[in-house]
């Protein structure tokens, strides 16, 4: 986490909004936007609790990368096998009590369809929801461009006094009844609102992004303020 911390700072400048909304402790479903396999680290630098989330097998039997994988919390998925797999596993964590990353959107959006960058929900996350009863916790980051990370050493030290700012907001959490067998419009509705607040926290992080806004205080949509902090 630390190596990761470090190399993220001096290649970007980061900001977190409504980090007091992270839940402390008991089960919580993250979902946020999905640009960059860095999405994950920066999310989970914003507060002390560390989540787990979703990877290929492939990178996580890698020796060395596999190693920080794992370290970082990430929990090995097989490519090709069905959804129902890997959603089973994030529900046995929730409902251990832990903070897991899903995706709505399922992957990384390279080629977003959507205007602001954003790709189209799927109904994995909203699946997971209704199946555990665990809080719901929107989360948006913008300034990642798809695939960034990919950068070397040099060329991080020549960006550092140029870095681009990276936003991220959390939104404040909420539930929906459990249900053991929700019909599809139930499960679609629940998809369509995580990807709502989403969208409406995207938003706000670009706006904030955009602006240079300094560090403060920040109103989110429905009208919580939240405090910042950054990097």
């Amino acid at each position: 986490r630390a190596v990761v911390a470090g190399w993220l700072r001096s290649c970007w400048r980061l900001r977190w909004y409504g980090a007091e909304l992270v839940p402390t402790e008991g089960a919580t479903l993250v979902c946020p936007n999905h640009s960059s396999f860095l999405d994950s680290w920066i999310e989970a630098l914003g507060h002390r609790r560390m989540p787990r989330w979703m990877g290929k097998r492939e990178l996580i039997d890698t020796p060395v990368l596999g190693s920080y994988l794992r370290r970082g919390g990430v929990f090995p998925v097989d490519r090709g096998r069905s959804d129902s797999t890997a959603i089973d596993i994030a529900a046995c964590l929730l409902e251990s009590g832990q903070r897991v990353v899903v995706y709505p959107e399922g992957t990384r959006v390279r080629t977003a369809p959507d205007p602001d960058g954003l790709g189209v929900p799927r109904a994995g996350a909203a699946r997971l929801a209704l199946a555990t009863g665990a809080p719901i916790q929107p989360v948006a980051t913008y300034g990642l461009k798809p695939d960034t990370g990919r950068v070397h050493l040099a060329s991080a030290i020549r960006r550092m006094p140029f870095a681009r700012r990276v936003t991220t907001v959390y939104g404040e959490p909420f539930r929906v009844p459990y249900e053991d067998s929700p019909s599809r419009a139930t499960v679609e509705e629940l998809r369509d609102e995580i990807w709502r607040r989403v969208r409406e926290l995207y938003a706000v992080a670009r706006e904030v992004s955009l602006e240079h806004r300094p560090p403060g205080e920040l109103i989110l949509p429905g009208g919580r303020v939240v405090r910042s902090g950054m990097a």
